[in-house]
């Protein structure tokens, strides 16, 4: 993203198939590409490749739990993910490993509406990893998303200004840079942030998905709609959360909302009918 999107995408996409045809078993290569193709948009292929991987693997290799609860996430498979998560801190619970992966589970629990629990898990994760390393963007950003949802946008702020004011420019400040002005009600602030965004071409389509918050926060009903429908066609389809999403119902009601929901829980639930009984079965739950 940024520079040539278009270009780079392109050869992301040409390398990364590559990589899984050359060596479709490597377990470096399923764990680096799984996470492309979900932000790229194949799920599926994403999780077939880390089930072949944990097959091979004996179900040994920590970090291939760490990407399959990335990737359940994104299909609405919250309670998976966590269990898929802590599967992983069995197997390797060092420190930084366990903090990183402490962040990525907070985030179901705020798709859970569980904001307490994310609030405890970030800031003691992120307190944590300073032990190891400066904390990456992303790890200050997810701080401040309880504090949103909250509408506690004192604590929200002070977030949101660390992401700004540590580090260069890149889609984790300009994602900040959008929150903090338009909860602050500087609309034209929020919307040269946006409107950077839309210059870098964004490929996750979970992190798509947050245009669809800011669109909601400027009263632009339609582009929120469209980018709600991009995020879920790009991958996204977490259908309960968006179902749900406090900071997006406005457009509840929207006969086009109810269509783009309906969208994601029918993709959820062939990707349950597909692969829920072997991911029951790896987290011992079937």
């Amino acid at each position: 993203s940024g520079f040539e999107p278009s270009k780079y995408k392109e050869i992301a996409a040409k390398s990364y198939s590559k990589s899984t045809e050359l060596s479709p078993n490597s377990l470096f290569t399923i764990m680096r590409s799984s996470g492309y193709f979900a932000e790229s948009g194949n799920v599926e292929k994403s999780t077939e490749m880390l089930l072949n991987g944990m097959n091979k693997s004996g179900g040994s290799v920590s970090g291939l739990y760490s990407s399959m609860g990335y990737i359940l996430r994104y299909a609405g498979f919250m309670d998976e993910s966590i269990g898929v998560y802590k599967k992983s801190l069995v197997l390797d619970n060092t420190d930084l490993t366990k903090q990183t992966r402490l962040i990525q589970m907070g985030k179901s629990y705020i798709y859970q509406k569980q904001y307490s629990d994310a609030i405890n898990i970030f800031n003691s994760a992120v307190e944590r990893i300073n032990n190891h390393r400066k904390p990456i963007p992303d790890e200050k950003f997810d701080q401040a998303m309880p504090y949103i949802y909250l509408k506690q946008y004192d604590k929200a702020s002070i977030h949101l200004k660390d992401v700004i004011q540590n580090n260069d420019e890149g889609t984790w400040v300009l994602i900040s840079k959008a929150y903090l002005s338009l909860i602050n009600g500087d609309i034209e602030e929020g919307r040269k942030a946006i409107n950077s965004l839309m210059k870098i071409g964004i490929t996750d389509s979970e992190m798509k998905y947050r245009l669809a918050h800011f669109y909601i926060m400027l009263n632009d009903e339609n582009n929120a709609l469209k980018s709600l429908e991009e995020a879920v066609d790009g991958g996204f389809f977490c259908y309960s959360y968006i179902e749900n999403d406090p900071l997006t119902s406005i457009i509840h009601s929207h006969p086009k909302f109810k269509q783009i929901v309906e969208k994601a829980k029918l993709r959820h639930e062939l990707y349950e009918q597909r692969f829920g009984d072997e991911i029951r079965f790896l987290l011992g739950t079937s």
